[in-house]
């Protein structure tokens, strides 16, 4: 008797794993949507590009009673004339932040509406910022405004503004288009955090574009591939299906 009702127990916990799993890949599939910007989750920007502005995030759509699903999209962001307006964490140290973070220079800023085509000039240096509870190195470029009334004027905005239209059937990014575009804009200055990025991607993306790419950044240095999304579910019904057969 406790041994079934060990079993039971056991097949309980697997299913609510199971339901847990579909969950997940009903939200990263259905409700991280967009409006159809069909930006590429691979681009990484690269010099003498002309590309978008575009900075993705997430919000929050009510739906039904206390509800709420979960949607990307992309949006505008602000520009400056001098790299050296923009807020660096500089030195953290025990329980505070020690430097002249905020004597920051004064100067024009431009709201760059998402969409709008610049040129990337140069790389210009690194920011310390917050991601994920962990400080990281992100990348700063120069750009130059490629059209309407200010076209031909030089700002400084994040690597993580810059954005490519797909060149393949690409809709709307979910969880995983984004974690695999961070990986790749933080890859220079944040190797190890761009692994974690990768494995993460390739743990949770059905987009068989997006698996190709982590799986070989992950296979080029050397990491152990996590398994997928499909792989956890199937081998999830597969023990299931060996703990119904048991008598």
């Amino acid at each position: 008797m406790a041994a079934s009702r060990a079993r039971v127990r056991t097949r309980e916990r697997r299913q609510k794993m199971t339901r847990a799993m579909l969950g997940c890949t009903i939200v990263l599939t259905l409700g991280l949507t967009a409006h159809a910007q069909s930006f590429d989750p691979l681009y990484k920007p690269e010099l003498g590009d002309t590309v978008m502005v575009g900075w993705p995030d997430s919000y929050g759509i009510p739906i039904g009673v206390g509800g709420m699903r979960a949607k990307l999209s992309f949006f505008g962001t602000i520009g400056v004339e001098s790299p050296e307006m923009v807020w660096d964490m500089n030195k953290v140290s025990g329980h505070m932040e020690d430097g002249h973070t905020y004597l920051l220079k004064q100067g024009k800023r431009y709201r760059l509406h998402a969409g709008l085509k610049v040129k990337i000039i140069a790389k210009t240096r690194t920011v310390a910022t917050l991601f994920n509870a962990q400080i990281v190195q992100a990348p700063l470029y120069e750009v130059e405004i490629a059209e309407g009334e200010f076209t031909g004027i030089h700002v400084y905005i994040s690597g993580f503004d810059l954005q490519q239209k797909a060149r393949h059937l690409q809709d709307d990014w979910d969880q995983s288009d984004g974690v695999m575009h961070t990986g790749l804009v933080l890859e220079d200055d944040n190797p190890k955090l761009a692994i974690a990025q990768y494995r993460f991607a390739y743990s949770l993306s059905s987009n068989t574009y997006v698996l190709a790419a982590a799986k070989k950044k992950l296979l080029e240095a050397g990491v152990p591939l996590p398994p997928t999304m499909a792989e956890a579910m199937a081998k999830m019904e597969e023990t299931k299906d060996k703990d119904d057969a048991e008598p």
